[in-house]
């Protein structure tokens, strides 16, 4: 009875008078960034099926590839621009056919520990290699090896001529590669000797092995299938991409793929053409993109540094968007590793008419890029701060969108998306992109010809009243228009000096 009175004694719940839930509201999805770059490399570093890593510094970069490399070379003028990036992915372009791998599962430190190898009586496992028939390997031992690498040796001798095995120290698991490339190139999953102990499981190569996967062999592709993958894969990952060993076919390839791209992204190509300084010369890359007219490329001319577009995309591409007066114009910028050209002004006016881009030296000691164009002619600055200001406008929308619990199909639902349009809008004035000024494009709304713009953008969007019958029974908002006005930047400047004695 005592428990009885104590259970009594707690009193109704207060819920009965006052009840509270808790929901909690739909995380925000974040929009795709424009500060990020996929170097498109060959080596074979990173397997098909992987397709890409991310770096952090140019240690990491360093570390995997080694210092010899074309992507090592292209990343530290990445890493070296001021401000230094803090990302970039590098993915595999399949220019040379690849063979097929395993790849095993990650080991952890206890099974790495040489105590679980050394004891081991007869050790082996067995494999298919290219399709034949199943191989085994037994018979091995690993008594008195102090490292990894010495067990990988020995398997590899004792498979023979038709695959090798591999430690791979800095991701920590094995590698078993086939000695044949292309589509016929294969390996299973290991498994169990017919005798002796089992270490299938313990090179963590099982099909079972959590993290283990295979590599089927592959032909070569061109730099715009690779490119193509890995849109695929990772497109909202990255925004610009750059080929170092791409020729001028693939170049073109690549160009148009980009321009047409959703998500957006932007192509960057450095070329050394001699003929690129030529005004009568039409094969070079640079007239060829320009002729074209791509807003979503930019070429740079340097015969001494072949990677040298790394450093004029990561200058702009550390732009911080969210920030006060953060933009930049890509002209009179700095480009640390790269050795200036020294030209004639009539060259430098054959490559600006080309809209080749390149980094060069002054009278007065001054060096810097010239002139900061996309192959369109229009400036890099306008073309990916436009392409940051669009996914900015998008994310706003679908957030608006994802997490409310619906958007009328009203005049007040419509200013719920106007307001993150204009939000959007307000953070690219505040960031320099955008500014106030005068409207001289065709108009809408109420905004026309000659009118003065003073937030740097207005926004329009009719009454939903209008709103069309069928339009609205597919419940699709009503066209939002903006009218965005650029700031620009001053590239020149003309003085009229009047003296009087």
């Amino acid at each position: 009875m005592e428990g009885l009175t104590l259970a009594l004694s707690s009193g109704l719940p207060v819920s009965r008078i006052v009840s509270v839930q808790v929901s909690l509201t739909t995380p925000a999805v974040i929009a795709q960034v424009v500060n990020t770059c996929m170097l498109l490399g060959t080596s074979p570093i990173i397997d098909p099926v992987q397709r890409r890593r991310e770096y952090a510094n140019i240690l990491e970069v360093a570390a995997e590839f080694g210092i010899a490399s074309e992507e090592y070379r292209a990343a530290t003028l990445w890493f070296a621009q001021n401000p230094s990036p803090n990302q970039l992915f590098i993915g595999r372009w399949v220019k040379d056919a690849s063979p097929g791998m395993i790849i095993g599962a990650p080991l952890g430190r206890g099974q790495q520990a040489m105590s679980q190898w050394t004891g081991l009586a007869s050790p082996g496992f067995a494999v298919a290699i290219d399709g034949a028939a199943e191989q085994q390997v037994s018979g091995l031992s690993f008594a008195g090896m102090t490292n990894l690498n010495a067990v990988a040796a020995a398997i590899t001798t004792a498979i023979g001529t038709g695959a090798t095995m591999v430690w791979n120290q800095r991701l920590d698991r094995f590698e078993l590669r086939s000695a044949s490339t292309g589509p016929t190139s294969a390996l299973s999953f290991l498994t169990a000797p017919a005798t002796g102990a089992d270490i299938s499981q313990l090179l963590g190569m099982q099909a079972a092995s959590s993290g283990a996967y295979a590599v089927p062999g592959m032909a070569p592709e061109t730099a715009l299938e690779a490119a193509v993958e890995l849109d695929m894969m990772f497109s909202a990952q990255w925004y610009a991409l750059v080929c170092p060993s791409a020729d001028d076919e693939d170049h073109e390839e690549l160009a148009a793929y980009v321009e047409a791209g959703d998500p957006p992204h932007y192509y960057g190509v450095t070329t050394a053409a001699a003929g690129s300084l030529v005004e009568t010369t039409t094969d070079d890359i640079g007239y060829i993109l320009s002729s074209y007219g791509y807003h979503k490329t930019a070429v740079q001319f340097s015969r001494t540094t072949g990677y040298a577009i790394m450093s004029y995309l990561a200058r702009i591409l550390t732009t911080r968007w969210a920030g006060s007066n953060t933009t930049i114009t890509q002209k009179f910028k700095q480009q640390p590793g790269v050795v200036p050209e020294n030209i004639s002004t009539q060259q430098a006016n054959v490559l600006d008419r080309k809209r080749v881009n390149v980094f060069t030296t002054y009278s007065n000691g001054a060096r810097m890029v010239q002139e900061g164009r996309s192959s369109s002619g229009e400036f890099t600055d306008v073309i990916i701060g436009s392409d940051a200001l669009a996914l900015e406008i998008q994310g706003r929308l679908f957030n608006v969108l994802y997490q409310a619990p619906k958007v009328p199909q009203t005049d007040a639902g419509m200013q719920l998306l106007v307001n993150g349009a204009a939000a959007a809008c307000s953070m690219y004035a505040a960031n320099g992109h955008l500014a106030s000024g005068t409207w001289n494009a065709m108009g809408f709304g109420n905004l026309s010809y000659g009118d003065p713009v003073p937030d740097g953008f207005y926004i329009y969007v009719p009454s939903m009243l209008t709103q069309d019958q069928a339009e609205r029974q597919r419940r699709r908002a009503p066209l939002m228009q903006v009218a965005a006005k650029i700031a620009g930047a001053v590239h020149f400047a003309d003085v009229l000096v009047w003296v009087n004695q």
